[in-house]
């Protein structure tokens, strides 16, 4: 499992995402290794080779150790931590092979990649990680990430379009969604109104291109002399 320089992600749309089941020192490099190879030597590997092993999972979502020591129960989780954080307690707690999992990184997510880097260029690089989706892209075409083929048994049948697209780069899965969540727009209505922007009853239409919303931005900073966000 140490002989693949590449990772396993979890997207969150968000996901999580294999640095190569094993990514843990060395180098990777694009091309070092294709998906066949790869799940060849995934599946070669032995029950008495899994025993006693370590993941390192690279991860965001804040630190909620006190409220999840020892907790396993999913339906106990409130918030993303609790979810991530139970969701590894119970692998570790149920695998049948005594595999831990050692958390890097920081748990801030605005901090998260410049650690996430670091670890890729070091020796203690992390064999799992969360990724948005959004950064899924950069990382693939590094080479960087494992290529989660149809041979590895990861049914993605019941996905959402959205969930799949976060997931894919060049028409190959390269992680497997963890959750997609909506963005949220909170709208300062008295700016907008006062830049002549909103409807007769009051509200605004969000931009849906590039064009429409430069063309936004310029009429509220000409009309009020604020910044569009």
């Amino acid at each position: 499992m140490r002989m693949i320089n590449k990772i396993t992600v979890g997207v969150v749309a968000s996901a999580l995402l294999l640095t190569g089941c094993g990514a843990s020192g060395g180098s990777a490099s694009k091309g070092s290794a294709n998906s066949k190879d790869i799940a060849s030597n995934i599946k070669a590997v032995t029950d008495d080779q899994l025993k006693g092993t370590t993941i390192n999972l690279a991860r965001f979502f804040g630190d909620c150790d006190d409220t999840t020591k020892n907790v396993t129960d999913m339906s106990k989780a409130t918030t993303e931590c609790e979810a991530i954080q139970i969701l590894t307690n119970k692998f570790v707690a149920e695998n049948k092979w005594g595999i831990k999992v050692k958390r890097l990184g920081g748990a801030t997510w605005h901090s998260f990649y410049d650690g996430l880097n670091a670890a890729l260029a070091s020796t203690d690089r992390p064999d799992v990680t969360v990724m948005h989706g959004a950064n899924l892209p950069d990382y693939a075409s590094r080479g960087l990430l494992l290529e989660l083929d149809n041979s590895l048994g990861i049914d993605l049948a019941d996905a959402t379009d959205a969930a799949k697209d976060a997931i894919r780069y060049e028409g190959k899965n390269y992680a497997v969604p963890f959750d997609t969540h909506a963005i949220i727009s909170h709208l300062n209505m008295d700016i907008l109104e006062k830049a002549g922007l909103t409807n007769p009853d009051g509200t605004y239409d969000m931009p849906t291109s590039p064009e429409k919303f430069l063309a936004d931005a310029e009429t509220v900073k000409s009309k009020t002399g604020k910044n569009f966000i």
